[in-house]
C-alpha cells in the first residue's frame, strides 16, 4: 500500500469529483481511480460513495483518511527531525514517547509552551501504544513517556513521574433539534448506546472504574468499539451513541 494514496483520497474529499481530484494530483482520472480502488482493497472496505455526484467518503473513508493523514504527518515530522539531527550531530535530541491521542492533541501545544518558557530544544516524538512506550523507556530508547494517569492514583512501577497537565472526561452525544442531548441519564431504566474505547486504548481502561463509581456502567450498552478517538467522534456526531 502506497501511503501517498491517502493524499489522493483527501483531494477526492475536497473536490467530490474524480476528474478534479486527478488534476490536482497531476494524474489521469483512470490512474486516480486505480489508486483509490487499490487503497479500498488494502483496507477491505468501500471508502468512496460513488452512487451520486459529488462523490462523498463513506464512514470508513472518513475514518481511514483521518488515520492516514495523521500517519503521514508523523512520518514527515520524523523525517524532518532526523534530517535536523543529522545536520546538528553535537546537539542532544530529547525523545518523548506518548500514546497516539496525546501525540496529536496534547503534545504539540505542551511542547510549544515548554520551549517558550525554557528555550528551544531538539526533540522527537514516538507515538505508540502505552506498553511499547514503557518498554522503550526501560530500554533507554526514549527519554520521557507522556501518559494518562487517573487522578488520585499512582502508576505502579519503578519510574518517577511529574504532573504536566490534566484533562476532564465528559460524556457527549449529538444534540437534538431543541439543542438538548438526545441521550439523557435522567431517564431512569433506559440503557444508553455506548461508543466505547477498545481495550488497546489506555484511556478506555481509565474510563471503566470512573463509570462504575458514578453508577453509570450498568446504564450503558456497547454498540460500537474502536481504539481511535476520531472514529468514535464520527459515530457520536451521527447520533449513534
Amino acid at each position: 500500500m502506497d501511503v501517498s494514496h491517502f493524499r489522493d483520497l483527501d483531494r477526492l474529499r475536497q473536490t467530490g469529483n474524480f476528474s478534479q481530484a486527478a488534476a490536482l494530483g497531476n494524474l489521469s482520472q483512470p490512474a486516480l481511480s486505480r489508486r483509490i480502488k487499490s487503497l479500498e482493497s488494502w483496507v477491505g472496505a468501500v471508502l468512496v460513495d460513488r452512487s451520486h455526484q459529488p462523490v462523498e467518503l463513506t464512514e470508513a473513508g472518513v475514518q481511514m483518511l483521518e488515520a492516514g493523514l495523521h500517519a503521514l504527518s508523523r512520518i514527515e515530522r520524523e523525517r524532518s527531525q532526523i534530517l535536523e539531527a543529522q545536520s546538528l550531530p553535537d546537539k542532544y535530541v530529547v525523545t518523548f514517547g506518548a500514546q497516539h491521542s496525546i501525540g496529536w492533541r496534547f503534545y504539540p501545544a505542551w511542547l510549544q509552551a515548554l520551549e517558550e518558557a525554557y528555550g528551544p530544544i531538539l526533540s522527537r516524538l514516538r507515538a505508540d501504544d502505552l506498553p511499547n512506550c514503557l518498554r522503550d523507556l526501560k530500554r533507554g530508547d526514549v527519554d520521557f513517556v507522556i501518559a494518562y494517569q487517573r487522578a488520585g492514583t499512582r502508576q505502579a512501577g519503578s519510574f518517577d513521574s511529574v504532573l504536566i497537565g490534566s484533562d476532564q472526561l465528559i460524556l457527549v452525544c449529538k444534540p437534538g433539534a431543541d439543542g438538548c442531548p438526545i441521550f439523557r441519564f435522567d431517564r431512569s431504566g433506559i440503557e444508553m448506546p455506548y461508543l466505547r474505547f477498545g481495550d488497546a486504548a489506555p484511556i478506555g481502561q481509565l474510563l471503566q472504574p470512573l463509570l462504575a463509581e458514578k453508577d453509570l456502567a450498568n446504564r450503558l450498552r456497547t454498540v460500537y468499539e474502536n481504539s481511535m478517538a476520531g472514529a468514535l467522534r464520527i459515530r457520536a456526531r451521527a447520533g449513534d451513541g
